[in-house]
C-alpha cells in the first residue's frame, strides 16, 4: 500500500508527540512493507527530499512571518503533492496529523478518491489558546477552528489516541 502521510511541521529535534506518533507509526508501516511518504513543512533537520529509515520525507519551505506561514502551509503541500504526482507517484491512502495542510490538498487531482484517516491529536485552536496565551477570540483563533472542523467532517475515519480526545473530536 502506498501511504501518503501530512503532518504540519516535524523534526527529529526535539521530536514533538504528534511527530513521534508519525514517525512510529510510519516506521511499523514500513516494516509491513507499505511505501510511506511524508510531507510536511522543512526544519533544519530534514531536507527537501530525503529518505530516512524507509520513510520518504518531503518538505517545503515556510516564511518565517505568520501570515507568510498560512501560505506556505497552504502552498506547500499542493505543490508537493503535484510535483509527487508528476513523478508518477499515486496513493491508496491519506493519513493527516494536522487539519491545515490535510486542507490544502485534498481538493488536489492527485489524490480524488484517496479514503482519508484523521490521526486527532488535540483541537488545534485550544493548543493555540494554551500556548501563546491568546485571547478566546480572535480571528486567528477563529479560522483554525473552521479549518479543523472541517478537516474533521471530511475525513473518512478519525483516529484518536485516548478517551479524552475522543470526546473532544466528538465535541
Amino acid at each position: 500500500m502506498r501511504i501518503l502521510t501530512l503532518i504540519d511541521v516535524f523534526s527529529f529535534d526535539p521530536m514533538g508527540g504528534a511527530g513521534r506518533v508519525l514517525f512510529e507509526t510510519a516506521r511499523h508501516l514500513v516494516r509491513r512493507g507499505h511505501a510511506v511518504t511524508v510531507i510536511c513543512r522543512r526544519r533544519d533537520d530534514l531536507a527537501e527530499d530525503q529518505t530516512v529509515e524507509g520513510i520518504r520525507f518531503r518538505t517545503y519551505a515556510a516564511s518565517p512571518t505568520v501570515f507568510g506561514r498560512w501560505l506556505s502551509s497552504s502552498r506547500g503541500p499542493r505543490r508537493a503533492v503535484a510535483a509527487l504526482a508528476a513523478e508518477g507517484e499515486g496513493f491508496d491512502v491519506l493519513h493527516t496529523h494536522h487539519p491545515h495542510p490535510f486542507l490544502a490538498v485534498r481538493s488536489s487531482a492527485a489524490l480524488e478518491g484517496v479514503p482519508c484517516l484523521y490521526t486527532f491529536h488535540s483541537p488545534w485552536p485550544e493548543e493555540v489558546l494554551q500556548s501563546r496565551r491568546s485571547v478566546a477570540w480572535s480571528p486567528g483563533v477563529a479560522l483554525r477552528r473552521v479549518i479543523e472542523r472541517r478537516a474533521v467532517r471530511r475525513a473518512r475515519k478519525i483516529n484518536v489516541l485516548s478517551a479524552y480526545m475522543n470526546s473532544q473530536v466528538r465535541r
